[in-house]
C-alpha cells in the first residue's frame, strides 16, 4: 500500500528536483541513481550530500557531443568520489531512457524520486521536470528490481581514464559540425555483469567449414555478423553468445547495436552480405577465447546435468544439432544462456 506520494517540479522560488533530492540524501547514506544524460561536473549535487558513502549509477555511453563529455563528466566522478572515500558503481544499458533516484539507510529503503529529470544542473533545477516521491518500501524494492534485472555493462575507472583522450579529442574537432556520434565502448572495455530477461539471446557460428574461425582469431570490439537474409526479428540489446566453426568452442557475449544491417560483401566469396554491429560484451575472455576451451556442447551437457526439468533452446529443444546443419542462429533461453556468461566470467 502506498503511504502516500508528493509530485515536484522545478520551482523558481521554492522547491526543486536538486533540493528534494538533496533533503532526502541527508537522511541516507546510499544512492542508487538512473540518468541518461549527466552534467559534466556533478559536485553541483556530490558536495551537498555528505552523509551518501555510495553510489550506484546506471548512465548510457554514445551520443554526439554529450557522448564525448560523458566520459569527462565520469572522470570527475570517479576522482570526486576517489577523494571522498565513496563507494561508487558505474554501469551502462544503451537503452536506458528512464530517470529514478533511490535512496536507503543502513541497507533499507529510504524513499526515491522518479522522475523526467535527468542529473544535470538544467534538469534539476531549470527545464520543465516533474517527478513523484515516493516512501512505499515495497514499491521501491520493485523499482529496485526492475533496474537491476536489465543488462547492464559495468564501467571501470582504468576504462575511462583510456577513453579520455579520444573524448577530448572528438569535442576538439567535432565542436562546431557534429555529424558522428561519440561512442565511447570503442576505446574502453565494458564488462557484462548480467543479461535481462528482456533482451533475447541468440548461439551465433561464426566461420564456415571451409573457412573455419579458429585459435589467434578475434573480432574487433565494435564488428560486425552476417546473414544471409535480413535478420526481420532482429532488435538492438539483443545478446549473440558466437560459436567458433572449426573449434567449437566459445568466442564470447556480444550484444546487438541496431536493428538496421548493412548489405555489402567482404568478398566475392562472402554469403553473408547483411551485416549487424555488435558490440563485445566479454572482451578479456574474447581476446583468447581459445584458452578457455568452452565447448558449446560440454556446456549444454552440464547444464542439463544440473538442470533436467530447463531447456536448451527457446522452442523447448535440448540440442544444438541445428549448428551443425548450417543454421545461422539459435535462440536460447535465457537460463543457459546467463549459464554461459557466468562460465565465462568463470573463466577470465
Amino acid at each position: 500500500m502506498v503511504d502516500y506520494l508528493e509530485i515536484i517540479r522545478n520551482e523558481k522560488k521554492g522547491t526543486n528536483h536538486l533540493t528534494k533530492l538533496i533533503k532526502m540524501a541527508k537522511k541516507s547514506d546510499e544512492l542508487v541513481i538512473t540518468s541518461p544524460f549527466l552534467a559534466e561536473d556533478l559536485s553541483f549535487f556530490l558536495e551537498k550530500i555528505p552523509t551518501i558513502r555510495k553510489i550506484r549509477l546506471i548512465t548510457v555511453l554514445t551520443g554526439f557531443q554529450e557522448g564525448a563529455q560523458k566520459v569527462l563528466s565520469l572522470r570527475n566522478l570517479f576522482d570526486f568520489c576517489k577523494d571522498k572515500k565513496i563507494d561508487i558503481d558505474v554501469y551502462t544499458n544503451e537503452h536506458l531512457h528512464g530517470k529514478a533516484y533511490l535512496f536507503y539507510k543502513n541497507g533499507k529503503e529510504n524513499g526515491m524520486l522518479i522522475s523526467s529529470a535527468n542529473l544535470t544542473g538544467n534538469g534539476m533545477k531549470n527545464h520543465i521536470e516533474w517527478g513523484v516521491v515516493s516512501y512505499d518500501i515495497e514499491q521501491q524494492k520493485e523499482m529496485y528490481n526492475w533496474i537491476f534485472s536489465l543488462t547492464l555493462g559495468e564501467i571501470r575507472y582504468e576504462e575511462i581514464v583510456k577513453a579520455e583522450k579520444k573524448a577530448k579529442e572528438y569535442l576538439e574537432k567535432e565542436k562546431e559540425n557534429l555529424q558522428k556520434k561519440f561512442d565511447a565502448r570503442k576505446y574502453m572495455k565494458v564488462y557484462l555483469t548480467q543479461i535481462s530477461n528482456q533482451n533475447k539471446c541468440y548461439l551465433k557460428p561464426i566461420g564456415v567449414t571451409g573457412d573455419p574461425f579458429v585459435e589467434g582469431m578475434t573480432l574487433k570490439n565494435i564488428s560486425y555478423i552476417g546473414f544471409t537474409e535480413p535478420f526481420k526479428k532482429a532488435k538492438a540489446g539483443d545478446i549473440f553468445i558466437l560459436h567458433s566453426v572449426g573449434t567449437g568452442f566459445v568466442v564470447g557475449c556480444y550484444e546487438l547495436l541496431r536493428a538496421e544491417y548493412e548489405e555489402r560483401m567482404e568478398d566475392k566469396n562472402d554469403g553473408w552480405k547483411y551485416k549487424y554491429e555488435i558490440r563485445c560484451l566479454t572482451q578479456e575472455f574474447s581476446e583468447k577465447w581459445w584458452d578457455f576451451k568452452l565447448s558449446s556442447n560440454k556446456l549444454v551437457e552440464e547444464f542439463l546435468e544440473i538442470y533436467p526439468e530447463k531447456h536448451i533452446t527457446f522452442v523447448g529443444g535440448n540440442t544444438l544439432g541445428s549448428i551443425k546443419w548450417g543454421s545461422q542462429k539459435i535462440c536460447l533461453t535465457n537460463d543457459f544462456a546467463e549459464f554461459i556468461f557466468k562460465k565465462i566470467e568463470k573463466s577470465k
